[in-house]
């Protein structure tokens, strides 16, 4: 599993660079309409997360960097590598995308890279199978990590954050929404015992590769966000 503390110190950069534009955009208003910098605030299956969009080319191409985190405690999973767990998920990631908009509105084309770090911790516990072996009153523990840290996106989405004001305000408001996939590759599974009678190693090798086997039927994880967006 990754240490933390990096990932906390990655959240923290990406939010310092969000309020410096925030506080430029707030501080100088009639030089902040020049700069045409967006920030937006969204939600879905990446979790909470902001944007930072720059535009490259007015109205049509658009730099787009993020940070997201989603965090899930005790989540049900059936029948994964024949047993039963409860998962904890914790997911923070940090997008870098082009926006390309073809026909200068707010469609928009996305390709880019996140950079990942996808954890779960899953476990089982009570008369389970592990391997080849039923074992009673037993208690299994997996640590799940994606197998790389940047995983190529691809995706549609609506909304330009460097120009789009559909309410017509002073500042610039917008609707926001992604819809795509990344992938993230094979996934690594550290399987071991908690507690009850002992479960050999065999058992929990083969059911450690058991979980990398299904978990690798779904190298593709699915992106869908909205949000709102405001430009200065």
């Amino acid at each position: 599993m990754k240490q933390p503390g990096g990932n906390s110190v990655l959240g923290k950069s990406w939010m310092a660079v969000f309020a410096v534009v925030a506080m430029l955009g707030m501080a100088s208003p009639g030089q902040s309409a020049v700069l045409g910098v967006g920030i937006t605030g969204k939600a879905g299956t990446t979790g909470l997360g902001a944007d930072l969009t720059v535009p490259l080319i007015t109205n049509w191409v658009n730099l787009r960097l993020g940070y997201n985190n989603l965090t899930y405690f005790s989540t049900s999973i059936d029948d994964l590598g024949g047993v039963d767990y409860e998962a904890d998920l914790e997911f923070q990631d940090a997008p870098l995308f082009i926006d390309v908009h073809p026909f200068h509105g707010n469609f928009r084309v996305t390709g880019g890279v996140f950079w990942l770090d996808h954890d779960a911790i899953l476990t089982a516990s009570g008369n389970i199978r592990v391997g080849n072996n039923n074992y009673n009153n037993a208690s299994v523990r997996a640590d799940i990590q994606h197998g790389q840290d940047f995983g190529p996106y691809l995706g549609i989405g609506w909304g330009n954050a460097a120009d789009d004001n559909f309410l017509d305000l002073p500042v610039a408001v917008g609707l926001s929404m992604d819809l795509g996939v990344i992938y993230v590759g094979d996934s690594e599974v550290n399987l071991r015992q908690l507690s009850g009678p002992a479960i050999s190693q065999a058992d929990l090798n083969r059911e450690a590769r058991q979980l990398e086997d299904d978990l690798s039927d779904v190298p593709f994880y699915p992106v869908f966000t909205i949000g709102l967006h405001v430009r200065f």
